[in-house]
């Protein structure tokens, strides 16, 4: 199976597949119908593209008038990733170079998206994985790395020992880019940076990542000699450098000679002898058979009456019958894709294990295959023109206002729910549920979506209903 490898900062991913590679920006904007997420547009104006990797902290990107959440991107970003790598989900593994400065959090949030193409994610540091393929670095007992973000420096140290690789520390400046380094204030705060990873701790060899112009090089040099003192190497790096080819080499099977010519005049003595007639010897062999099968049969009528029953048993008895089968996969199963809905104009994901009860262009009932106590209800209705948010808001508190007191909650405005702004409501039907309504307004057309659920029910139905909400696309 396929193994894709990605080196990751925020600016560029390194993406390198079994026979092809893709070197793209990590960024997200919106398309031109306002709703699908559009992967690898340039990281400058004017696009107002963002880098999911530089937000990977936050919990959703503001992209009026969508606000799609960090997972969303990420998950945009790598199935943009696999279809051009030509790499078909689920693959055996992705391997993860990424910035040394991420924690937990970051870590389980890259996986989370990843494991929708793959059965295993591995994680490798960016200084562990630099001073590994650094030739510099291989008689170096201490490393220093430095990783240049969009707007951040970040600067770890790598000790070696008997149990491996292993990363001494990390020093971070989360406002200092590496176009500030020109400037007497930048460097000397990468100075500060250094001298604080490197106190009692001097390094035989720097490395510098995420940075290529020569002027942030010499600075990075200078750097380093005031802190480390002249004769310290600074090597830099690129992702290409830190991505390793996923292919493995053919095993080496060794070309075998033909025959050398010396023993052409045996072959040749050999077709010139004449044959030896063995009739004979056939004969006297099938002979000599014949008197042995004949003495046999004597001694069986001769001395048979006591062993006949034994005898009798080894004749009938059969060889046991060998069965074999052939074994069976062990691969799992890709995992089940969403299928969608059509109702009027707006187009809805159905989530795996759930199923479409209704057929009309106006409503769609979803519910779970398992029969739980579940079902998201989506209506849509053409809205007056110019009509917004505002206006929606009002005729639904005056609809609200005609129900039962207690039944409806007031409605709330821009209440963010799987990264779409909206408005939002409760609803408490007679038979006990809850309706938790989210209502969108896009394209002159008012979409509500409904999760209903039992009493303290939520948590069973919060994921499916986030999948149909941040999916949900109107269409012209």
């Amino acid at each position: 199976m396929t193994v894709v490898e990605l080196v990751v900062s925020e600016a560029k991913v390194w993406a390198r597949g079994a026979t092809t590679h893709w070197d793209v920006a990590p960024s997200v904007v919106l398309g031109s119908n306002g709703s699908d997420l559009v992967i690898g547009e340039p990281l400058a104006p004017p696009t107002q593209a963002v880098s999911v990797v530089q937000y990977l902290g936050g919990g959703v990107l503001a992209l009026p008038p969508r606000m799609p959440t960090v997972g969303q991107a990420l998950s945009a970003l790598l199935a943009a990733i696999m279809d051009t790598l030509r790499v078909t989900p689920l693959c055996e593994r992705i391997v993860v170079v990424h910035p040394t400065t991420w924690g937990q959090p970051e870590l389980d949030l890259f996986g989370t998206a990843a494991q929708q193409f793959t059965h295993e994610v591995a994680f490798e540091a960016c200084a562990l994985r630099a001073s590994a393929i650094d030739v510099a670095a291989s008689r170096s007992r201490r490393t220093a790395i430095i990783e240049f973000g969009m707007l951040s420096t970040s600067a770890s140290s790598v000790t070696y020992d008997t149990y491996g690789t292993h990363v001494e520390a990390v020093e971070a400046e989360p406002n200092l880019a590496a176009s500030e380094l020109a400037d007497e204030e930048g460097f000397g705060r990468l100075t500060a940076l250094l001298s604080r990873l490197l106190a009692d701790r001097p390094a035989d060899v720097v490395q510098v990542f995420g940075a290529t112009d020569p002027a942030v090089l010499a600075a990075v040099t200078a750097a380093v000699e005031s802190v480390c003192g002249a004769g310290v190497p600074v090597s830099p790096l690129t992702g290409t450098d830190l991505a390793r080819p996923t292919q493995k080499p053919p095993a080496y099977t060794p070309n075998i000679p033909p025959a050398a010519e010396w023993m052409q005049p045996l072959r040749e003595r050999a077709a010139a002898t004449n044959p030896v007639d063995r009739r004979p010897l056939y004969i006297g062999a099938a002979a000599l058979a014949a008197v042995v099968a004949a003495a046999a049969i004597g001694g069986f009528f001769l001395f048979g009456s006591g062993d006949q029953q034994a005898t009798a048993a080894v004749a009938t008895t059969s060889p046991p019958v060998v069965t074999s089968t052939a074994p069976q996969s062990t691969s799992a199963k890709p995992k089940p894709k969403p299928t969608t809905a059509t109702v009027g104009r707006v187009v809805v994901e159905i989530p795996a294990g759930w199923h479409r009860t209704t057929t009309t262009d106006a409503r769609a009932d979803l519910v779970p295959d398992d029969a739980a106590r579940h079902r998201i209800t989506i209506t849509q209705k053409p809205v007056s023109a110019g009509a917004g948010y505002v206006e929606v808001a009002a005729d639904l508190s005056a609809q609200i206002a005609k129900k039962p007191a207690g039944t409806v909650t007031p409605v709330r405005q821009d209440v963010v729910f799987a990264g779409r702004p909206g408005l939002s409501y409760e609803e408490r039907p007679a038979d006990g549920s809850t309706v938790r309504w989210q209502v969108l307004v896009e394209r002159g057309v008012q979409v509500s979506i409904g999760c209903q659920y039992a009493e303290n029910g939520w948590a069973g139905v919060m994921s499916a209903c986030e999948q149909v909400v941040g999916g949900v696309q109107v269409g012209p």
